[in-house]
This record gives structure tokens, sequence and C-alpha cells, in this order.
């Protein structure tokens, strides 16, 4: 109506718009409260002649928040990449993703020694951060980092700086971080 030069009535007739219902976080703060040990183990079914042994817990290594990638080197050490931000980060909430390894110094079978490696990869969209580790047969390590991302990753040589679609590669032997690939933009490694 004001538009086309008419007056606006007094009271505007909203009636047959809906109503938005409010957003609720689905989290604590982007972290979702973490079962202990024994409770995830009582919601396992495990088959027959199966034994399933806890190696990490969040109880004993805090930073082990939302593991969402794990494997193991040769030497047995565990590399897990945690994402307490993942699948939501939230704007009054820090991320605190990271890559760490974890190993069993003294043979028990329990992890009691925890690395954190590296910080500062990018953290604007949770759905595209580090993924997909993949251990090449020369021994370096995968990973990608899709689109929308800046990340200046501190390493031992200086920062390294990335932005849109890497893929990098750690040497495991020297933790020497490059890019072994860039994706054009607008495409996902």
């Amino acid at each position: 109506m004001a538009a086309a030069g008419e007056a606006l009535p007094e009271t505007i007739d909203d009636s047959s718009t809906t109503v938005i219902p409010k957003t609720v976080r689905g989290r604590n703060s982007g972290i979702s409260e973490a079962l202990s040990p024994e409770e995830e183990h009582a919601k396992f079914e495990i088959a027959e002649n199966f034994v399933v042994e806890l190696y990490a817990s969040e109880r004993e290594i805090h930073e082990l928040r939302n593991p969402v990638a794990r494997d193991f080197d040769d030497e047995g050490r565990m590399w897990v990449a945690t994402l307490p931000s993942y699948p939501h980060a939230f704007p009054s909430v820090e991320p605190n993703d990271q890559l760490i390894i974890l190993e069993d110094t003294d043979n028990d079978g329990k992890a009691d020694k925890e690395t954190i490696l590296f910080h500062g990869f990018g953290s604007e969209d949770s759905h595209h951060a580090i993924h997909d580790f993949v251990w090449s047969p020369g021994g370096g390590l995968f990973m990608s980092e899709s689109a929308f991302h800046n990340s200046q990753v501190e390493t031992n040589r200086g920062p390294l700086r990335t932005r849109n679609n890497v893929v990098f590669r750690l040497d495991p032997r020297t933790d020497r971080l490059d890019v072994a690939s860039r994706v054009p933009r607008g495409g996902n490694p």
C-alpha cells in the first residue's frame, strides 16, 4: 500500500501470519553432555566372543570431547579429531576443535599421554571443518578442509595460512604440515 502511495491503516492486520517459535539451543554451550564410560558401555550390544575395553575417555582426557574421526599409526598411537563445536558453533562459545594424539606409555591398555598437535584451523563452518583423515603409504597423514574456512595454523616452522578448500599433509616424523593440494573455489576436496 505505501509503495502505491496509499495511506496505511492505524493498525496492521497480521492475523494471517504464523507465530514463529522461539529457537532453543539443543546443546549446552555448544557441547553435549557426555555419558560416563560405564553409561556408554551399558548401551553397547556386543557380539558373542567380543570384548570392548576403554582406551580413553573425557573423564581422564578433558580435550577428548565429541571425537569425530580417529585412527592408529604404526606406533600404536591414536590420532583423534575432536570437534566440540560440531554440528553448530555458537557465537558466545569459542571453538576448541583439536587434533590430538593419545599414547599408552606404560602398556596398560589405556591412554596416559596426550599431545595437542596444532591449533588455528578454521572454524567458520563446522560442516566443512578438518575431515577425511587418511594415512598414505609413505606415512603422511592427509586431511581436508573445505569451503568457507580461513586457517592460520601454528606449526613448528611458523604459521601456515590457507583459505577455502585445501588438503593438508602432515609428516608425523617431523611434525611438518604442508598444503598438499588446493581445490578451486566452490568445490570441496
